[in-house]
């Protein structure tokens, strides 16, 4: 088959199928359909979302698919902890992401609804913290069904589609809205969650859009769940419910700009997702970046809906979509980096891939939205930003220092990139409106033992004042997060050892300090066995 034909095959498809389905709804009887749209229907069809992407769009009829649990449904079931057994799961990622709680408070079946002016802060708080970061949701849909949430939150099991996806996602947001400010007098995000699940069977039967929104409000409520939450599996589904439905790809057959921005805005949200997971958690990603060809989506204000305001739109001030953007593009070039690793190893190919890197990521820098204190639009803070920024630096350098000399000049790079990260560290997770987390703790760790590595193959890589204040940042940082959760401790602990072994000059000849080197030098290289031991 000659270059170019599988996209088109694929694309052609696509559009047979909305054909299908476009025919299926002005003649249900044409015989031309019976053998693939209609063979999907059974005898108890429930109302679709009503949820047009287009400005124009017209309210569609009844769908054709089952109210039975699926396939998808039943696997959601099993690994989220609503419904428990005597059966756990082989690794609980979601120790990787957040710490245990001391506790395991009971939900409550029957959660309050919160007043109105407690869930007008709730939303207003997950709309700042979600749009910044993973821009999937429609929140002009959500305020409108937060209008009308009185004729929503009593949805039953045996209600349309529409009112259950519009109470799915209303308990759901109030759900996160405790986890990122909790409120007194409301019942536990884990609460406000189960009973947004109590409609899961409908809300993931149509294998669209709008359920893999449904997968990405569920993989972000597990980030910071206490237990029992395959963040891995959960992630990888969505991704792969993106994969299914196509919009992986670019689709030449999208004439609403509306549409195509909003399947480009659920793509990159479940990619990001997917990199920050599967990085974390040391597994595979879930589809490789050069099977992705869809284009990034507009830096326009998610509000917009006018299809011409779409075509003509040039970014020139911030947006709501601004930050997340800048976010999508880090994972992509971290995505990148980690495919890389190997080849970042390897003497012959360092340097070029090293300087390729690092000016992608400066560029990436410059671009950095500068933020003010009353900021109108969801943006993650300036120094979140340059700290993710130093991460990536530092991941791009740890493998050139392994084997580098005194007088190496990516020595001191290394070195100054990882003492910034270690001072904006302790700046960016100091804030109350910070959850700390297992995984911040790792990169606190990782940042701390570059600059500790660079210390050690030359005490005088930067100025002793520089070192100093940065290992005390990251010493700091450490203990605080040891005084907020358990898993913490050790960290703290094997830093403050390795301290004290690299920068006592007595030490230097001693079977601890060699210990303390390969521990350090195997975290470089992806392997934690040594320090976990």
């Amino acid at each position: 088959m000659r270059p170019g034909y599988t996209k088109y095959i694929v694309a052609l498809e696509n559009r047979c199928a909305k054909l299908e389905k476009a025919l299926f709804e002005i003649m249900p009887d044409h015989p031309e359909i019976k053998d693939h749209y209609m063979s999907q229907r059974t005898d108890t069809p429930i109302k679709p979302s009503g949820l047009p992407y287009g400005e124009n769009a017209k309210p569609q009829k009844t769908l054709p698919f089952t109210t039975t649990r699926t396939a998808l449904s039943g696997l959601l079931h099993s690994c989220l902890p609503f419904k428990r057994s005597s059966h756990a799961h082989p690794t609980d990622l979601s120790s990787v992401m957040q710490p245990t709680s001391p506790s395991d408070t009971p939900a409550n079946p029957n959660p309050s609804i919160p007043p109105i002016d407690i869930a007008n802060r709730l939303i207003h708080t997950v709309y700042f913290h979600l749009q910044c970061r993973y821009p999937f949701l429609d929140w002009n849909q959500i305020y409108e069904w937060h209008a009308d949430r009185d004729n929503y939150l009593h949805a039953k099991t045996t209600d349309p589609y529409e009112e259950q996806v519009g109470a799915f996602f209303l308990w759901g947001i109030y759900a996160i809205g405790i986890q990122l400010e909790p409120a007194s007098g409301l019942d536990s995000a884990q609460s406000y969650f189960e009973q947004a699940w109590k409609y899961s069977d409908i809300v993931t039967t149509p294998h669209d859009l709008m359920t893999a929104r449904v997968l990405l409000l569920t993989t972000f409520f597990a980030f910071r769940a206490t237990s029992g939450l395959s963040l891995w599996l959960l992630g990888g589904l969505a991704m792969r419910l993106c994969v299914e439905i196509g919009i992986y790809k670019q689709d030449i057959f999208i004439r609403d700009p509306l549409e195509d921005q909003w399947r480009k805005r659920v793509f990159w949200s479940a990619y990001t997702f997917d990199r920050l997971i599967s990085h974390a958690s040391g597994r595979p990603v879930s589809i490789p970046d050069e099977a992705i060809d869809v284009d990034m989506p507009l830096d326009i204000n998610s509000a917009v809906r006018d299809p011409e305001s779409i075509r003509s739109a040039r970014h020139t001030v911030p947006t709501d979509m601004t930050s997340a953007i800048m976010s999508i593009k880090m994972y992509r070039t971290r995505s990148r980096i980690h495919a890389a690793l190997p080849a970042l190893r390897n003497p012959a190919t360092t340097r070029e891939l090293t300087v390729g890197f690092l000016t992608e990521l400066e560029e990436w820098r410059r671009n950095i939205p500068t933020t003010q204190g009353d900021q109108a639009i969801p943006m993650q803070a300036e120094d979140r930003l340059r700290w993710r920024y130093f991460l990536c630096v530092l991941l791009v350098l740890r493998p050139s220092i392994i084997k580098a000399n005194p007088s190496d000049p990516t020595l001191s790079l290394c070195a100054t990139a990882a003492a910034e990260a270690c001072e904006l560290d302790r700046t960016v997770h100091k804030g109350p409106a910070t959850t700390q987390t297992t995984i911040s703790v790792c990169h606190t760790l990782l940042c701390g033992t570059t600059l500790l590595y660079c210390l050690y193959i030359s005490p005088s890589v930067i100025s002793r004042k520089t070192s100093s204040r940065a290992i005390r940042a990251c010493s700091g940082t450490l203990a605080v997060y040891s005084q907020l959760f358990h898993e913490a401790r050790p960290f703290a602990e094997v830093f403050e050892h390795m301290a004290d072994e690299i920068l006592t000059e007595a030490s230097s000849n001693t079977q601890s300090l060699t210990n303390v080197i390969n521990t350090i030098t195997s975290m470089f290289q992806g392997n934690f066995v040594p320090l976990a031991a």
